[in-house]
């Protein structure tokens, strides 16, 4: 499918990592949680779903082979 990232609930996995990690706009940069974020910036209402350029292309296995 061309999945790159996927962040809800302050919680980021990118495709690179080993597990999820910290979503930056809910923490200072001293790694504390910010008290009000916004809850769609924080994704607390939604799941992000970013595609690579070749996900995003529709140029996947997954699209293709449909």
């Amino acid at each position: 499918m061309g999945v790159q990232e996927i962040i809800w609930d302050c919680r980021a996995w990118w495709s690179w990592a080993d597990g999820p990690l910290r979503y930056s706009a809910c923490y200072s940069k001293r790694g504390k949680t910010r008290r009000h974020v916004n809850a769609t910036i924080a994704h607390r209402d939604h799941v992000h779903i970013g595609l690579d350029k070749m996900g995003s292309a529709k140029l996947t296995s997954f699209w293709r082979d449909r």
